[in-house]
């Protein structure tokens, strides 16, 4: 019996050391047979690399390439490191 991976598949922390292209061809390498029917790549990227019509083009590119090696669904979160430094700094100092 062939039991399929996790719904969610996402490199583990620290892990992701040639960058999302790299991640996205590894997941695309999967048999089908191996992935639910809702399984999703799941990637962060920092908000500025949507930040210049550049690297939206460059995400577009890069998110159709792996489309084309038979990718599942992706689904990116966007990280904006200022806001986190910020949410980190008010739950440390500030008592509610």
């Amino acid at each position: 019996m062939i039991l399929p991976v996790v719904d969610v598949i996402s490199p583990e922390n620290g892990t992701l050391k040639c960058g999302p292209s790299a991640a996205m061809k590894s997941v695309a390498k999967i048999p089908g047979k191996y992935l639910q029917w809702n399984s999703c790549l799941m990637l962060q990227y920092y908000s500025s690399t949507f930040g210049t019509k550049d690297g939206a083009e460059k995400f577009m590119i890069m998110l159709r390439a792996y489309y084309k090696l038979g990718g599942i669904q992706h689904q990116p979160n966007v990280v904006d490191i200022d806001k986190l430094k910020m949410h980190r700094f008010i739950r440390r100092n500030i008592k509610i």
